[in-house]
């Protein structure tokens, strides 16, 4: 499943960015001219990992946002897919979420 994000036009430019974004200003290492010094490799790509949403965890936290839901029941057959959604229930959609998803 391909997922695409909504943009904006930034500022006064012809640039479309997408409303949500990743600071990565640390990531990469200490070899370039504004590097912070050497970095491990794990450090760096655990905030990337905590930063990605999947598809998963928005259907499932769509799922709770409806009035008289106290629970969703998913499963997975393997680790790795619990990986994809565990972390659905801490994710707050606003109602522009909300309003968005519909529209899709």
């Amino acid at each position: 499943m391909h997922t695409t994000l909504a943009t904006r036009r930034l500022g006064t430019t012809d640039m479309e960015i997408t409303t949500v974004g990743f600071g990565a200003w640390a990531v990469g290492g200490g070899d370039w001219a504004f590097g912070w010094g050497p970095q491990e490799d794990e450090q760096s790509l655990a905030p990337i990992r905590h930063a990605a949403v999947t598809v998963a965890e928005i259907a499932i936290a769509w799922t709770l946002a409806w009035p008289g839901v106290t629970a969703a029941i998913v499963g997975a057959r393997t680790p790795e897919q619990v990986d994809g959604w565990i972390d659905a229930g801490s994710i707050e959609l606003t109602r522009d979420d909300l309003e968005e998803i519909a529209k899709a």
